[in-house]
């Protein structure tokens, strides 16, 4: 293996052409994929190959073979660019983590609302919702002070 430069990285784009020609064992529907020529497909992979030092892929008769360093790299790629879709979620679902108090009476907690907690963490999983059983007077209390982000009375 090649020595690198600390600044000297992998071009993702390179790994993702290179992923989609795996896929499809073709550097034409890769780049039909891609919404790029055939041509910048079979650039970018060669960049990746000279990058990581080895041989990718074979093409014979038009058709495309994986190396075994292929093989290894292309599974390496899927579970990465599966890595990276999940760090954007979380980063871009950013605004949506934390912790939100409710405080509410008993029964309201028990019977009206455990349908619409269940509903928000669906559609907020990396939110917190933590809630408070207080009688109704120390829920407007706590409402007022500030001491709770919401307060549902009967």
């Amino acid at each position: 293996m090649k020595k690198r430069e600390a600044y000297d990285v992998m071009d993702l784009k390179s790994l993702r052409c290179f992923s989609a020609m795996a896929k499809h064992l073709s550097l034409t529907k890769a780049g039909v994929e891609l919404g790029i020529t055939e041509v910048a497909v079979s650039q970018r992979v060669k960049a990746l190959e000279h990058y990581l030092g080895v041989k990718l892929y074979e093409s014979r008769g038009g058709r495309v073979h994986l190396t075994p360093a292929g093989e290894r790299t292309v599974l390496l790629a899927v579970a990465m660019f599966d890595e990276i879709e999940k760090f954007e979620d979380t980063v871009s679902r950013g605004e949506e983590t934390g912790e939100i108090v409710l405080s509410s009476h008993d029964a309201v907690l028990g019977n009206l609302l455990p349908e619409v907690v269940e509903k928000f963490s669906q559609a907020h999983p990396l939110a917190r919702l933590r809630l408070l059983a207080r009688p109704v007077e120390e829920t407007v209390r706590s409402v007022k002070a500030n001491e709770v982000d919401l307060g549902v009375i009967p």
